[in-house]
């Protein structure tokens, strides 16, 4: 399954945004960085959130492997750590 390379947003603002100010706003939000409120900040925001839900992969059941029903973590018990080779130069 593909993902889209693009999403069209539609945003409610009371004001309409300044030009100028939305590129600077959406930088701001996808580097996590304070910007004032307002409708650039709406904008940036929806934007950032659009980014962050195609970024996250999509969750099937039990292909997490910490599932209980994962097989990578079969005959662990659950909230024992999962050992890990490499740690201790093995």
């Amino acid at each position: 399954m593909s993902r889209p390379t693009s999403v069209d947003l539609s945003v409610p603002v009371d004001v309409m945004p300044e030009p100028g100010l939305l590129r600077p706003a959406i930088e701001a939000a996808l580097a996590g960085r304070a910007w004032a409120p307002g409708p650039e900040a709406s904008v940036a925001e929806a934007v950032r959130a659009a980014v962050a839900a195609a970024l996250t992969p999509p969750v099937h059941p039990g292909s997490y492997a910490g599932s209980p029903d994962s097989p990578h973590t079969a005959g662990i018990p659950v909230g024992q750590a999962i050992p890990v080779a490499g740690g201790d130069g093995s």
